[in-house]
């Protein structure tokens, strides 16, 4: 799958869980937004900031995040193709176990998994 269609495929797969959270919250919001009384002033302040937030929050998420996806995720492929991959040196599940390469530069010491018996 390509870049962009996995970008796109992604977008429509989470557009919809995006918007109704995101409206459920503004719907929540709207009582602070016509509130009456005494502290109407701060609930105004508080309701038109974050419906303002959630909406600007949306269209980053809906619009914004998978184009930087799509920039970000071609340079990381860019960048690790031009690296030389590393030359395996040993590993933790070789056959020769965590003391290979050990074994190897001493091999008149045995490994602590031998059976036999040591010589000192």
């Amino acid at each position: 799958m390509s870049l962009v269609a996995s970008a796109l495929e992604a977008s429509r797969l989470r557009l919809r869980p995006i918007l109704m959270t995101s409206f459920a919250f503004i719907v929540g919001m709207l009582p602070l937004m016509f509130a009456k009384g005494a502290s109407a002033i701060g609930n105004h302040s508080i309701g038109y900031s974050t419906v303002g937030g959630m909406l600007t929050g949306v269209l980053l998420g809906v619009f914004i995040i998978p184009v930087l996806y799509i920039i970000f995720q071609y340079l990381q492929e860019k960048i690790v193709s031009k690296k030389k991959p590393k030359k395996k040196t040993g590993n933790w599940n070789s056959s020769s176990g965590l003391y290979g390469s050990y074994r190897k530069t001493y091999p008149e010491i045995p490994s602590p998994h031998s059976k036999g018996k040591l010589p000192y």
